[in-house]
């Protein structure tokens, strides 16, 4: 529910238990994204603005997204700052990962920070991870614009957004793997639909042949008799 546009004072009430059993929940449970290839063409990188207890405490999530898969491959919290995008830099060189490219918008910390790889700016390379800000607009009610409902804690924040982005990539392999199953349960359910659609096909067949025959044998008798 927390992945689908509810907030916690929401959870509480449509499941009819306390505020502080959703949050000891939410506290409790542990995710981790872990990346899914060790080599992505291209890779898009933004900021999304978020704020924790008020407005005036502004928070920028910044994070990579591969638009092919749309996989969410790395992410980072912090300023709007190139701190912030330095952090984000040593996370995802982490694990290894290797790009083909590396798209950002025009801002002077990403320049500076990415300046060793193969940067690529414009808003062009961009368009696939602005959608998706769209949908982690619609996934979390804490990214909402124009929201009255925030985290009062830094940890519940960011472990909203681990479960939005923990619950993006899992659909995205159930959405291929069901592919799959589907396409070879549908091949074996059709074969009954081919086998029936071939018997109406030869009744209709022998169908038309009986009416011919009828109508020779009726023009046959009509000559006998004239």
């Amino acid at each position: 529910m927390l992945v689908r546009g509810c907030g916690i004072r929401a959870i509480s009430d449509i499941l009819n238990i306390s505020l502080s059993k959703v949050l000891k929940i939410l506290e409790r449970q542990q995710v981790a994204l872990q990346p899914k290839h060790s080599f992505y063409d291209k890779l898009e990188v933004d900021e999304f603005r978020t704020y924790v207890g008020k407005k005036s405490h502004k928070l920028r999530l910044i994070y990579s997204y591969h638009g092919e898969s749309g996989e969410i491959v790395a992410w980072v919290f912090g300023k709007r700052n190139e701190k912030t995008v330095r952090a984000f830099w040593c996370k995802i060189k982490t694990p290894g990962i290797k790009w083909g490219g590396l798209w950002t918008d025009n801002w002077k910390s990403f320049k500076r920070v990415f300046s060793g790889t193969n940067h690529l700016i414009g808003k062009t390379g961009t368009k696939g991870i602005e959608e998706n800000n769209c949908r982690i607009r619609h996934r979390i009610r804490r990214a909402f614009r124009r929201t009255c409902c925030f985290s009062k804690k830094m940890e519940n924040h960011i472990k909203a957004f681990e479960f939005a982005f923990y619950y993006i990539n899992s659909a995205i392999c159930s959405c291929v793997s069901q592919t799959v199953s589907f396409s070879k349960r549908t091949s074996i359910l059709m074969l009954p639909y081919w086998f029936l659609s071939i018997e109406i096909s030869l009744f209709t067949i022998l169908f038309s042949f009986a009416k011919v025959l009828e109508e020779a044998r009726a023009e046959i008798e009509r000559m006998i008799l004239g």
